[in-house]
């Protein structure tokens, strides 16, 4: 048998990987192909190599069987004319997700692209919904660049929470076009470093705990009543209808045994040659910035970016294997959210920069 032909019984045909990868991208069936078409498929085909489809196809739900090719094992897979669409519908998916690539960036790692391929085909169908997470943050003041300073904490709605409301439905439009069920998450970070910074008011009057909470309390209901307002809408509900606001205290207090959690990501952030890694790039980024707006050493720097990463990281760990992070907030943090999960149960993290730059966080972490 050669390598080119493909075994068709009963419909059903057995494909190599390099085969489906085509049937996802599908591109060779489209009509009146345009260059803006053509520069839609090659995004798409940058991020689809080999190895990410392979992934795919590890975790995925295809029956597998094996063939003798030039003296070697081939693994096949047996794909029916509802896979065959499936995967078409799936290619789709990734292309239509390219024409909003000006306001979104993608899934930056082979694993996370693998996972979302898999999940959203799960969801598709089998009709069980992805969960989209997106944590915001309390009424933090911010400088004149944008980013949080913490020289004071309000009670007013949650700038990320505004941004992510704003830049959001068209990455929700694409779900809801293809009939991807989804349960959207938004958790409100009352917990781990953002209760324990030196908070002040507007005035610079230190605030007691007692007020610290009284604010949480006042953000986290005046961005669930944005949230109302859109469910509300007729132009917006059906996107925004599946979403709840959530404390992130009492998310992670729920799914984890955060001593234990913790105790296992300081280890990996201390020894793992990633962990380190990624703490030293951070800390030595964000240590000038640091020094002015929170009077801290280098050192003491390096310590903050060790906690910051180990709560982000501990976030990462309270998501299943069918979840998606849409990020507002911070690039660089991001990056360990899926720190030290296996790579087959990545959450691909989509990072909303709206109509700013890939910089535009308002955290240096």
């Amino acid at each position: 048998m050669k390598e080119e032909e493909k075994t068709i019984i009963n419909n059903t045909e057995n494909l190599e990987t390099g085969q489906i990868q085509d049937l996802v991208l599908n591109f060779g069936e489209r009509e009146n192909v345009n260059f803006y078409d053509l520069m839609q498929f090659r995004s798409v085909r940058n991020r689809l190599t080999t190895k990410v489809v392979k992934n795919f196809l590890d975790t995925s739900e295809l029956p597998q069987t094996f063939i003798q090719q030039k003296r070697r094992e081939v693994i096949m897979y047996m794909v029916d004319q509802t896979a065959r669409q499936n995967l078409k519908d799936l290619g789709q998916f990734l292309l239509d997700l390219t024409e909003i690539r000006d306001t979104i960036i993608f899934p930056e790692t082979e694993p996370e692209m693998s996972c979302l391929m898999s999940m959203v085909l799960k969801a598709k169908t089998t009709g069980k919904p992805i969960t989209l997470c997106t944590p915001i943050c309390p009424d933090w003041s911010q400088d004149s660049m944008g980013r949080y300073d913490f020289k004071s904490l309000g009670g007013k709605e949650s700038f990320i929470g505004k941004k992510f409301f704003a830049h959001s439905t068209q990455m929700l439009e694409v779900f809801s076009k293809h009939k991807i069920p989804f349960q959207g998450v938004i958790l409100f970070a009352d917990w781990g470093l953002e209760t324990e910074i030196d908070a002040k008011d507007t005035y610079g009057q230190k605030l007691s705990s007692e007020d610290v909470k009284m604010c949480f309390q006042s953000t986290f209901a005046k961005t669930d009543e944005h949230l109302s307002k859109l469910q509300q809408d007729e132009k917006t509900s059906h996107l925004f209808a599946p979403y709840k606001m959530v404390s992130m205290d009492e998310f992670l207090t729920e799914r984890l045994d955060i001593p234990s959690v913790q105790k296992k990501l300081n280890d990996f952030f201390k020894d793992d040659r990633r962990g380190i890694k990624l703490v030293e790039t951070l800390s030595s980024q964000s240590f000038l910035i640091n020094s002015k707006r929170l009077g801290v050493s280098e050192e003491e720097n390096k310590e903050l970016t060790l906690r910051n990463l180990v709560e982000y990281a501990t976030v990462g760990q309270s998501l299943d294997n069918h979840s998606i992070f849409m990020v507002c907030e911070s690039r660089t943090s991001s990056r360990c959210y899926n720190m030290p999960r296996d790579k087959r149960a990545n959450v691909p993290v989509f990072y909303l920069k709206g109509s700013g730059g890939a910089d535009s966080g308002v955290n240096m972490l």
